[in-house]
């Protein structure tokens, strides 16, 4: 996608929904904003942005158009129409979507039940339809959508969730509008119902994407891909006042793999010294939502000696780092919440710079192998401890 004619300008003050006032070439204009969400993190006074400058022919009133904010270095598009552009583009490029395959035909704009979605596709898959939200909110590298109340945002899901249900492929992409992003996730603390909506088109069969972009110049092309969210979670590392809690889930950690028949931490569950130790080097990590611990887990930053007897071959390059102790609390088991937790060590492994994951669990422990499946790991051989053979497993700490 390019823009024509573009230009540098400081943001005054936005006037209206449509309209804002920008400093250009030491001169204040009117110019149009291709946005009406909030952005309120974005429209601040002194801000260097950047305008296309409309063709003669255009009968807008407006000379310009804003396009992008620089926010403190990071380049945000603001322009609501380029996300349909972009992911038009991707689409008409052969692409292979998760659960479809490669994709034919493309037609934009279609209706269906009481909304209109974005686009209709045919392929390998058969007949399918995605819907496209443009994302501009962010805070330290993860994208939050949306950035004010959506009823139609939450209907659109519906739509997806009732033709997921009937069989018929349904997906939604969030198109991050900006550089270097790790993660996505539904900003319930603004919208609950369109974050709940998610979740029940998520588990629906509903297919979500989050494709970031990247930009040639002035030009954005999406470039990337991020893990989603569905929870409004923190990953925070853990604190001595967190052990009780953290005890409490290793323990019905231990019980639920009793209850399976599962021959681990039955005989060396972790208990308290571990975890205080743990908490000494730095590596405990929790997962909180609505304030509370629901998983815990370690993300163990030097080399696992348990590993250098092994069966089997990684293929990944060192630094890495090595999952230990990984739990879910009872009460929230079933909600996608290990998948997630998951997820954030993973990104937090790249954060610390580490190029590889690491992970392991017991071989009749099918549970955690689901999850550690659904994370994108493979395996890399069997190490031999008193409670039986371990499965290894790694993946790379990025997402391409």
């Amino acid at each position: 996608m390019k823009y024509s004619r573009v230009l540098e300008g400081t943001f005054i003050r936005r006037e209206n929904r449509f309209i804002a006032q920008v400093e250009v070439e030491g001169e204040a204009q009117r110019v149009f904003v291709p946005n009406t969400g909030r952005c309120r993190e974005l429209f601040l006074p002194g801000r260097r942005v950047f305008l296309s400058k409309k063709d003669p022919e255009s009968q807008r009133k407006t000379d310009y158009t804003l396009i992008h904010v620089d926010k403190d270095g990071l380049l945000v598009n603001i322009d609501a129409q380029a996300p349909n552009k972009l992911v038009g583009e991707v689409l008409e490029a052969d692409v292979e979507l998760e659960g479809f395959g490669r994709v034919r035909k493309v037609r934009p704009e279609v209706t269906v039940g009481k909304s209109r979605l974005d686009f209709a596709i045919e392929g390998e898959g058969g007949q399918g339809y995605l819907e496209v939200k443009g994302v501009t909110l962010e805070e330290d590298g993860l994208a939050a959508f949306p950035d004010a109340p959506t009823s139609r945002g939450a209907r659109h899901l519906r739509e997806l969730t009732a033709l997921a249900r009937e069989g018929t492929y349904a997906g939604v992409v969030f198109v991050l509008q900006m550089e270097g992003m790790r993660l996505f996730m539904p900003n319930e603390a603004m919208d609950p119902d369109f974050a709940q909506a998610l979740r029940e088109a998520s588990r629906a069969g509903v297919h979500i994407f989050a494709w970031g972009v990247n930009f040639q110049g002035a030009h954005p092309k999406i470039s990337y891909t991020v893990p989603h969210l569905l929870h409004g979670l923190s990953l925070e590392r853990g604190r001595e006042e967190d052990l009780p809690a953290i005890h409490k889930i290793l323990q019905e950690g231990a019980e639920a793999l009793m209850a399976d028949g599962v021959d681990q931490w039955q005989r060396t569950a972790p208990g308290v010294r571990q975890i205080q130790l743990d908490l000494e080097r730095q590596e405990q990590y929790v997962l909180r939502y609505q304030g509370e611990i629901v998983a815990t887990g370690v993300l163990q930053q030097r080399e696992e000696e348990t590993y250098r007897d092994r069966r089997g071959k990684f293929r990944l390059p060192a630094p890495y780092t090595t999952i230990h102790r990984f739990a879910v609390a009872e009460k929230y088991k079933g909600q996608g919440f290990g998948r997630e937790f998951l997820t954030l060590l993973i990104v937090e492994s790249a954060r610390l710079n580490f190029p590889s994951v690491r992970i392991d669990t017991h071989e009749h422990n099918e549970k955690m192998q689901r999850v550690i499946a659904s994370c994108g790991f493979e395996a890399a051989g069997v190490i031999a401890v008193s409670d039986g053979d371990r499965l290894v497993f790694e993946r790379s700490s990025s997402w391409k």
